[in-house]
């Protein structure tokens, strides 16, 4: 286990095999824990540790005992894929810890098991590099953990196996050096867990053996001082493996007790810098803990192995209550070693399928939520065929993900789902009355609604029009696709009128009427060369535009409608942009969602400032033809122009994105985004 170290961990872990032996989990939490595909790395391979910096940029590590080497999958954002090759001059080596800095670096530790000595690779720009360990005075030593405070600092942490102590080492700007831990009593005791809340607070958990039962060790890191701190009576015999800080004065220890020869999980709380143990949910009659993570102080998560039933354990912890949560089904033999979680809703785990000698990868995507809007915002009090504006806002996706709005204006409709980003929309009422006028959220992307919002009153007093619009209902939304089918306007009229003008303006008050149309009837299918104009009037962004209908009677006397108002939704970037392949010996089919977008130039560059770069350019007649998806395969030529960028080299990566011009002319791009050349 972590903190008997790689060599140990992998003679108690291979005797454990055996019979899968199922229990009634009626009693369990409900689990959204899924089996995700890893890569095919070799006959016998394992992870070790996981971690994450966003929802789409995480890395993990382990062992690949076939070929004796350390393993690293990364997972960008849709799948797993890996193994990167690194070089280190050893015959034999692994990886156990692995940590990312938010704001960009790494560090991945383990075990040289031919040198005899500590691994240390170093992430930097987009790259794994060996770095040379730092000389500790020993001739057998590894390190289990390791966690960064920053980009540019972090620690390490493990075990001097030749003369029985823990080992610390200092990672400052891409160095590592080894700190002498202050004395201790014991002979043969290790670190296995470090984590910093700050450069200047953080602690360090091991184990000691050196007596016939074992103990867990913490060491308390405070303003450039180590001190060791006694801890609490969990049991006769017992160590810990992992921890994981939400505050200076709040945290989380896990680990296992020994006891009649058999092992329970032990979690320890840290509360104001004292630690105790809290009783964990039972699992089974011999079972341990090996990885902890909170996304907060109020929610978490620990994993580890359950050796009566062969399979990985879940606990979950809220609200100060620690649940069992059922697993899902990987084989007839597996565990868990190492849990990261990037947001309440989603989170990952890594460990080891004994039974089929590969590594297990589990995702974490908890059911979609999201919170009730607040209630809408605006005039209380208005007239009659008289556009307002209302205001909502305030909700939000568990998993992060955008937000629309609408509104119901409680006189039998309700807006259109606003784009993203717009929080208002204009409402005019035909009809006299008292409107409790409410909002909806919905997830832009999986389409999961809230509840409806508190309501507000309105009261609209009664005012006559003899034209009443009808089409397009007030508040409804157009994008550019609407360029390749215009809307039918139409209006009734309560007395005869000779003719009618629609006019349209970016104003509410028609102070600047920016087009008119002329018509006979009260129906008018515009054209797309009119319908173009309309939809520009809020300038190239987008916004409101609001339109109303003037009729001429014989008399050549005049009568107005009241105003209604529409969306002209704001220009958006291809969704979903695609290369099917990034093998050189083959050639990528490009694809993405047009988002009504009509003209594309392609960059491809080195690096993330594409200092050397290639330009393809895509133009479309009808951005929904296709069911409204581009698809283009790469001649030969334009790919190797792609991949001579970074010499036409596998494992190189390049960076990509896209420009986009809808048929309005307006301009939008994508985030740069990236892919590694494969053979």
């Amino acid at each position: 286990m972590k903190s008997n170290l790689l060599h140990i961990k992998q003679i108690i872990l291979v005797s454990l095999l055996s019979l899968l032996i199922f229990l009634s989990w009626t009693s369990l939490v409900f689990s959204q824990w899924v089996v995700v595909t890893s890569p095919q790395v070799s006959p016998d391979w394992n992870l070790w540790s996981v971690s994450f910096v966003g929802p789409s940029n995480g890395w993990a590590v382990g062992e690949d005992t076939s070929n004796k080497r350390g393993v690293l999958l990364a997972y960008p954002g849709s799948s797993w894929t890996g193994p990167y090759p690194v070089s280190v001059s050893s015959a034999s080596w692994s990886l156990i810890g692995v940590d990312l800095a938010p704001s960009g670096g790494g560090w991945a530790v383990g075990y040289d098991q031919a040198g005899k000595s500590g691994v240390l690779l170093h992430y930097s720009n987009g790259q794994w590099g060996a770095v040379a360990p730092p000389p500790v005075v020993s001739s057998n030593w590894e390190l289990a953990d390791v966690q960064m405070i920053s980009s540019t600092e972090g620690w390490a942490v493990g075990a001097d196996l030749a003369n029985g102590k823990g080992v610390l080492i200092h990672l400052l700007n891409g160095t590592p050096s080894v700190v002498n831990p202050p004395a201790y009593s014991g002979s043969n005791w290790y670190f296995s867990g470090v984590f910093f809340t700050s450069s200047t607070e953080g602690w360090v958990i091991g184990s000691d053996s050196s007596g016939s039962s074992s103990k867990a060790v913490l060491l308390h890191y405070l303003n450039g001082t180590w001190t060791f701190v006694p801890p609490p009576a969990a049991n006769s015999s017992w160590l810990l493996n992992d921890l994981f800080l939400t505050s200076p004065s709040e945290g989380w220890a896990v680990g296992y007790r020994t006891e009649a020869g058999a092992e329970a999980g032990v979690l320890l709380h840290c509360s104001n810098g004292s630690w105790k143990a809290v009783t964990p949910p039972n699992i089974s009659s011999n079972w341990y803990l090996m990885g902890i993570h909170f996304t907060s102080s109020s929610e978490g998560w620990a994993v580890g192995y359950d050796q009566v039933n062969k399979r990985g354990v879940l606990l979950h912890y809220l609200n100060g209550q620690w649940a069992s949560v059922a697993p899902p089904q990987v084989s007839l033999d597996w565990e868990l070693r190492s849990v990261h979680f990037t947001s309440p809703g989603q989170g990952w785990a890594v460990g080891w399928d004994h039974t089929n000698k590969m590594g297990v990868i589990l995702s974490y995507a908890a059911p979609e939520t999201i919170t009730k809007p607040d209630p809408p915002s605006g005039p209380t009090t208005g007239d009659t065929n008289t556009s307002y504006i209302y205001s909502t806002g305030g909700s939000v996706s568990n998993i992060g993900d955008s937000i629309q709005y609408r509104f119901d204006w409680r006189d039998q409709s309700k807006s259109a789902w606003l784009p993203v980003g717009v929080i208002s929309a204009p409402k005019s009422w035909a009809v006299p009355g008292t409107y409790v006028v409410k909002a909806q959220a919905l997830c832009a992307k999986h389409q999961v609604v809230s509840d409806w919002s508190e309501g507000v009153s309105v009261n609209i007093s009664g005012v006559y029009f003899p034209i009443v619009l009808a089409s397009p209902k007030e508040g409804t939304a157009f994008d550019p696709c609407s360029l390749y089918g215009p809307p039918t306007f139409e209006w009734t009229a309560e007395e005869p009128f000779k003719s009618y003008e629609i006019q349209f303006s970016p104003s509410s008050d028609f102070g600047k009427i920016s087009k008119k149309i002329k018509a006979t009837s009260t129906s008018l299918l515009i054209s797309s060369t009119l319908w173009k104009g309309v939809l520009l009037l809020p300038e190239k962004s987008g916004g409101t535009v609001y339109w109303r209908v003037v009729g001429t009677r014989a008399d050549k006397t005049i009568a107005t409608s009241q105003p209604f108002s529409m969306l002209a939704s704001p220009p958006e970037p291809v969704q979903s942009p695609n290369l099917s392949t990034t093998s050189r010996s083959a050639l990528p089919e490009l694809t993405w969602e047009n988002a009504c977008n009509v003209k594309f130039k392609v960059w491809f560059g080195n690096d993330p400032d594409f200092k050397k770069r290639t330009i393809l350019n895509f133009n479309l007649k009808n951005p929904l033809d296709n069911g409204g998806v581009f698809q283009s395969t790469l001649t030969s030529r334009q790919w190797e122009t792609i991949r001579k960028l970074v010499g036409d080299q596998t494992g190189e990566t390049l960076y990509w994105y896209i420009e986009c011009w809808d048929g309005l002319g307006r301009y939008s791009k994508t985030d740069a985004m990236n892919f590694k050349l494969t053979d």
